[in-house]
C-alpha cells in the first residue's frame, strides 16, 4: 500500500466526522499555547510533554467520533497524513460534505 491509498483509503475516512477533524484543528494551536506557558514559566523539563496536547486533543476526537485512530497501525503514515490533512483542510480541499467513508475526496 503506498501512502497515496492510506491516505485515501485509511486515514480520511476515519476523520471524515467534523467533530474528529476540529478536534485536530486544535491541536497545533493548543501546543503553541503549551510552549508558551513553558517558554514564561521557564520550567525547561515540561518541554518533554511538547507533543502531548497535540496527541491527547486528537484522541479525544477519535473517542467522540467513536472510530479507531490509525496511528496505532501506520505511525509514520499517520503522523503525515495528519499534517497533510491539516494543510488541506486550511487550503479548502477538504470540507465535512467531501469526505466519504471508504472514498476519496
Amino acid at each position: 500500500m503506498t501512502f497515496e491509498e492510506f491516505y485515501h483509503q485509511e486515514y480520511l475516512p476515519r476523520h471524515a466526522p467534523p467533530v474528529c477533524r476540529l478536534f485536530h484543528i486544535l491541536g497545533p494551536p493548543a501546543t503553541v499555547v503549551y510552549l508558551g506557558v513553558v517558554i514564561w514559566l521557564q520550567v525547561w523539563w515540561l518541554l518533554i510533554l511538547l507533543p502531548l496536547p497535540i496527541y491527547l486533543l486528537a484522541w479525544v476526537g477519535h473517542v467522540l467520533a467513536g472510530n479507531k485512530p490509525t496511528f496505532f497501525e501506520s505511525p509514520w503514515w499517520s503522523f503525515l497524513g495528519y499534517w497533510r490533512m491539516i494543510a488541506s483542510i486550511f487550503t479548502g480541499q477538504i470540507s465535512s460534505r467531501e469526505v466519504r467513508p471508504g472514498g476519496r475526496l
